[in-house]
């Protein structure tokens, strides 16, 4: 699919293709995501952090630990996914960003505010400045006889 395109199943499922702009607004609006970096012949580690959504970055801090070390000082592609769930509802969303990894520049972190959930110091600001945006979002049609509201 290119371009803001939705797909139907013969079940009446959509599977819709998100456009750029709204895949910003839709992580603007979310506070934790996911972090994937992999070095090679390893599997990719995949960590929640807190984030914020800068133009078209997103920004997190984090230890001097694996994640800084393969995105930033490896220079090792990373992803970055958000998604939601509609609760009680078989549909939601799931943004993706691929692409590199830098330290933010001292002068721009006194700019920004974004506290840690998780302990530590956390005192590196990392950019994920993404090469591909892509996000999607389902809708699944009701499951015939399904005594629960007919889905899944």
């Amino acid at each position: 699919m290119t371009g803001h395109e939705e797909a139907a199943a013969d079940d009446g499922t959509t599977f819709e293709e998100i456009p750029r702009d709204e895949c910003f607004r839709l992580l603007a609006g979310q506070t934790i995501g996911r972090v994937a970096v992999a070095d090679f012949g390893a599997a990719p580690l995949v960590v929640p952090v807190n984030f914020l959504v800068v133009g078209e970055a997103v920004i997190f801090r984090t230890d001097y630990g694996s994640k800084f070390r393969l995105a930033v000082l490896g220079e090792q592609p990373v992803s970055f996914q958000v998604d939601e769930v509609e609760p009680g509802r078989p549909s939601g969303w799931s943004v993706l960003l691929q692409g590199n990894a830098t330290e933010v520049a001292e002068s721009e972190e006194e700019h920004l505010s974004l506290r840690p959930w998780a302990p530590g110091a956390k005192s590196h600001w990392v950019r994920i400045a993404p090469d591909v945006v892509s996000g999607r979002r389902i809708r699944l049609a009701p499951f015939p006889g399904d005594d629960r509201g007919g889905y899944l």
